[in-house]
């Protein structure tokens, strides 16, 4: 198995979890592997702490590493969240503590989601399920 993350104490964790190749690796600016080398790839509350801006080149290159015929599994979390109306002075200010505290600077609707995910992929199935305080996580 391989991880990547731009955190190297989420790589300790992996490496102690049984991952044979797991690097910290500043994954908005791509990923180290070769065209068509993984048959799944697999993402985890990752998409939601990822800057809109970054998203699609993400996706691009997940499906660039992903086999013709490959699968993959995501977890994202989904909704809508009123960045605009958040009080980063207000420590009791909800958004505040969703964004600022747990780094979550991209959530998006499901609908958004499957727009940019069906630009590189076939989504096979999708559903969401209740997850933190603005939102619900999609799954496909």
């Amino acid at each position: 198995m391989y991880g990547v993350d731009m955190s190297s104490s989420c790589i300790e964790i992996a490496k102690q979890n049984g991952f044979d190749h797991a690097l910290t690796y500043d994954v908005v600016q791509g990923l180290p592997y070769a065209d068509n080398e993984f048959d799944f790839i697999y993402t985890m509350d990752f998409f939601g702490h990822v800057e809109f801006r970054s998203k699609d080149p993400m996706i691009a290159e997940i499906s660039r590493i992903t086999k013709p015929g490959g699968y993959g599994f995501h977890g994202i979390e989904s909704g809508f969240i009123d960045y605009l109306n958040c009080n980063p002075k207000n420590p009791d200010d909800t958004v505040r503590k969703y964004v600022y505290m747990e780094g979550h600077v991209g959530v998006e609707t499901l609908e958004d989601i499957l727009d940019r995910f069906s630009k590189h992929f076939e989504i096979v199935q999708a559903s969401l399920f209740r997850s933190v305080p603005f939102s619900t996580s999609a799954t496909f």
